[in-house]
């Protein structure tokens, strides 16, 4: 083990960020815009899709308590990492403004294609809660605007998405929607039941005990000892 984690860092809150977006043009989406909520800036690729990345045996807590950081190091461009890891976090506030552009999609016309005009809003966004090693890369978000930030503890914020797969939604429908979802006594983070098993941190036979504990501390936290568990 190198130590324990840091379940005393702060986790940073970003207020009035802005992203440019493409406007939507049918569904519950054009109708959030017209109500001034725009949902998400990009086409999100949930990282569940993605093939799960197996832990360090010989450091099973810490690689652990870094895999979303790890995960989100995976992706080159910052709009992907933005949208893959926290893209259930975007809540959008309002649309601030409207323009048109030149569109990278085109269609045919008369046997010629030509290139269509695209329509994009400046959508605000509510705070946003991210960890502090994702805000140099979001900050690099093409036409980003942040207004303010805030460090807040890290024990302060608790996630309702998975901490391994980002996404909130239950993987087992046919079960009540939070039967799946196990959160962390110590540290306050939440995983899918699926994802801990696919990363190899239990077993199916484990899981009634788990259910069981009042006090369950994640794999990443259950070595810490009690005064840690405290801090």
């Amino acid at each position: 083990m190198k130590g324990p984690p840091s379940h005393t860092q702060t986790v940073t809150q970003i207020h009035d960020l802005s992203l440019w977006s493409a406007k939507p043009t049918r569904g519950s989406e054009k109708q959030l815009v017209q109500k001034s909520m725009k949902p998400r800036p990009k086409k999100h690729t949930p990282t569940s899709q993605k093939e799960l990345a197996r832990l360090d045996s010989s450091d099973l807590a810490s690689s652990l308590w870094n895999y979303k950081k790890n995960t989100a190091a995976q992706f080159k461009d910052p709009t992907e990492m933005l949208n893959a890891i926290y893209h259930y976090h975007l809540q959008a506030r309002r649309v601030l403004d409207s323009k048109k552009c030149r569109s990278q999609r085109k269609r045919k016309l008369d046997q010629n294609e030509v290139t269509e005009n695209q329509k994009q809003c400046l959508v605000q966004y509510k705070p946003l809660v991210v960890e502090r090693w994702a805000l140099p890369t979001i900050k690099k978000v093409k036409d980003i605007q942040i207004e303010s930030i805030t460090n807040l503890p890290r024990r302060c914020f608790e996630d309702a998405s998975c901490e391994i797969c980002c996404d909130p939604p239950t993987k087992e429908e046919q079960l009540n929607p939070t039967t799946d979802m196990y959160q962390c006594n110590t540290c306050h983070r939440t995983y899918h039941w699926q994802c801990l098993l696919d990363l190899g941190c239990y077993t199916d036979a484990q899981r009634d005990s788990i259910i069981a504990n009042d006090n369950w501390a994640c794999p990443a936290c259950s070595h810490l000892t009690h005064t840690q568990k405290k801090e």
